[in-house]
């Protein structure tokens, strides 16, 4: 999974392309957007920031083994429900990408 979010920061160049990467993209961002503000707030800081665990678990005062085992929770949370549609971006298969 990690190496699937990595590679979907790289834009696309076809417009067919670019379109399924906004799809995909969006859908998480709804998905993150109806969670609670704390696991919100945590995710898009972790995955924003570049900031390593202990340096994030530092600056926002939350323990690096609560920090970590949430941010485990987060990605697990999007590979499951996000995880065929990544897929189907990489393998090209872009009109199965729904929105």
């Amino acid at each position: 999974m990690d190496r699937a979010i990595n590679n979907l920061v790289s834009v696309a160049a076809s417009d067919m392309e670019s379109v399924a990467f906004e799809k995909l993209i969006s859908k998480i961002h709804e998905e993150v957007n109806t969670w609670e503000f704390y696991h919100r707030n945590v995710f898009i800081a972790y995955f924003t920031s570049g900031l390593s665990l202990d340096k994030l678990s530092k600056d926002i005062g939350i323990g690096r083994s609560s920090l970590y085992n949430s941010i485990k929770k987060y990605r697990e949370v999007i590979k499951e429900m996000f995880m065929e549609d990544a897929e189907d971006y990489y393998n090209g298969d872009y009109e199965y990408i729904k929105k």
